[in-house]
């Protein structure tokens, strides 16, 4: 596997990851601990920046143009996928009883 497409799958497990951490842990709705989100943009600049690093030495600028593009693809269909589970967990496990019902919400 290719040095593009781990670094994908790394940054697309990992943020993944981070985003169910912090919708299980309900950090979200905390304002302190919401800024916590903002770590994954550290995370993602730091796994671009190795995975270019890494390629630097073989490839043109249009190749690294190439493996930024397959790293961020790769990495943007795990991401979409942990979205589509998250949600599909948190419908089975949310009762509508529970929720209120005013008007304007």
């Amino acid at each position: 596997m290719s040095i593009p497409i781990r670094a994908g799958v790394l940054l697309g497990v990992l943020c993944t990851i981070w985003t169910f951490v912090m919708g299980f842990t309900g950090w979200y709705k905390d304002p302190v601990m919401l800024n916590l989100f903002f770590l994954v943009i550290l995370l993602e600049i730091g796994i671009v920046i190795w995975a270019l690093r890494q390629t630097a030495p073989e490839a043109t600028w249009g190749g690294q143009i190439v493996n930024g593009l397959v790293l961020s693809l790769v990495a943007s269909v795990i991401i979409f996928a942990g979205s589509c589970c998250s949600r599909r967990w948190r419908s089975r496990t949310t009762s509508t009883t529970f929720r209120r019902s005013r008007p304007g919400c």
